[in-house]
């Protein structure tokens, strides 16, 4: 194994042998952080792999990833804030909310994010206002899948959903990709 990051949850006092730990605590192997980030990159040769911040916001492991070249997903300014704060460049970050306050993207196009998804008409009038020529993404939405935790129906469009809104970007000024 090599080396770990200890996230304490809770000071432990072991003294006391029948004293359960007050918390959990949670150890993450940086190897293994490191091989499943090749194998994922291995598998998808030229896609930008972006991690979501929000799974998993521990400054080491962001750091660690950040070394590796992974990118980021942030869904609101203080996540970008603390990448900003450990050197990743805001143009490594899409920001993905899929109902982002207009403060929250004039502030993340203000500090360098240049890659914004969306997902409705009212989503691409903020960016052509608050992020002029900033880049939009538009999500798919998928179908049912065997998963213990479903994201169906909370994120993305239909397809031809999709076509219209990649071409009411284009003609507001805001490039797709």
């Amino acid at each position: 194994a090599g080396p770990t990051i200890a996230v304490e949850l809770a000071d432990a006092d072991d003294t006391e042998a029948d004293v359960p730990p007050p918390g959990p605590e949670l150890v993450i192997d940086l190897a293994v952080v490191s091989e499943h980030h090749r194998r994922f990159r291995q598998a998808l040769p030229g896609v930008a792999v972006h991690f979501a911040m929000k799974c998993q916001p521990d400054p080491p492991l962001l750091a660690h990833l950040a070394g590796l070249g992974c990118r980021f997903e942030v869904a609101s300014l203080p996540e970008l804030a603390s990448l900003i704060e450990l050197g990743v460049a805001p143009a490594e970050v899409v920001s993905s909310n899929h109902v982002k306050p207009w403060w929250h993207v004039r502030g993340a196009y203000a500090a360098g994010v240049r890659r914004f998804a969306a997902d409705s008409d009212a989503e691409l009038d903020k960016l052509a206002r608050y992020a002029p020529g900033a880049a939009v993404m538009i999500r798919l939405a998928v179908s049912p899948a065997a998963s213990d935790v479903p994201s169906e129906g909370k994120f993305g469009v239909d397809p031809d959903e999709a076509v219209r809104l990649l071409l009411l970007a284009a003609g507001g000024g805001l490039p797709v990709g």
